[in-house]
């Protein structure tokens, strides 16, 4: 669904291209689609997305096994303020993710967190953590309970990197 806000939004931020005769309904369409999905919550696609497979499990009683995120996993480097920020704001300063009853119910959060009335570099910049905590979370089976780990793990390598001593 489209709000009114993301329609204006859309029309003003390329309403110079539309306005020009030489611009094609495949371009014109293009655009469209791209500033919507730039301005979707993606967080919503993705507690959709994992209620589906808690659903499709269910079905078929086949709950997916953990799995060791790739070693190359670049998201803790990309991603570790926002994520300390969002856990804060969702389960409390210093809480844990383990408080959460599910994979779905940490998208359902995020997803209120989504910033409605921000500049479209915010939205981008919560769409991409959402985008990238999906993907990481696919790729280790859904199992939540990792994110507190990796905070954990680096602030402990942090914590050894400052008190190192140097020669």
């Amino acid at each position: 669904m489209i709000h009114i806000l993301n329609i204006n939004r859309l029309i003003h931020t390329h309403h110079a291209k539309l306005a020009k005769s030489s611009i094609s309904f495949k371009e014109t369409s293009g655009l469209i689609a791209q500033s919507m999905i730039r301005t979707t919550n993606h967080a919503l696609i993705a507690h959709s997305y994992w209620e589906n497979i808690k659903k499709n499990n269910k079905d078929n009683n086949n709950n997916s096994e953990y799995r060791q995120i790739p070693d190359d996993s670049r998201f803790m480097d990309k991603h570790y303020n926002e994520l300390i920020n969002y856990r804060d704001k969702i389960v409390g300063v210093g809480g844990s993710f383990n408080d959460l009853n599910s994979i779905t119910e940490l998208f359902f959060k995020l997803s209120k967190l989504y910033p409605n009335e921000g500049k479209p570099e915010q939205i981008e910049l919560f769409n991409k953590f959402i985008d990238d905590l999906w993907q990481l979370l696919m790729l280790n089976g859904g199992y939540i309970d990792i994110l507190d780990l990796m905070i954990y793990n680096k602030q402990v390598f942090d914590h050894c990197e400052s008190t190192k001593h140097h020669v």
